[in-house]
């Protein structure tokens, strides 16, 4: 996240719809590189609880210049799901194994 931050490049991306079979309720972002050429992000099936605006919307994509294809997107719901996942999860843990010793 790091290198993005620092030597990525920032585009703007829209949200589009899924097919009419598929039942996640995200849309897939498609947006255009540097060089023209449109890749598409699918946010996976927790794109509505990340921060994913509804179809039509834009939404910051970053990506390095090298590889568009590894793009992320770029908003603070999205860029910290993760680590508040793991703060959560840590805080169980440490919560019951204090419970346990302290009994």
């Amino acid at each position: 996240m790091a290198r993005l931050w620092a030597r990525g490049v920032l585009v703007t991306g829209v949200v589009t719809p899924r097919m009419p079979g598929d039942r996640r309720r995200s849309g897939l972002v498609v947006f255009t590189d540097h060089l023209g050429r449109t890749h598409v992000i699918d946010p996976g099936a927790y794109g509505s609880l990340s921060g994913l605006p509804p179809v039509g919307g834009s939404v910051p994509v970053v990506y390095p210049r090298a590889r568009p294809a590894a793009a992320r997107l770029w908003t603070p719901r999205y860029l910290l799901s993760p680590a508040f996942g793991w703060f959560l999860s840590s805080t169980v843990a440490f919560a019951s194994g204090t419970t346990m010793v302290t009994r």
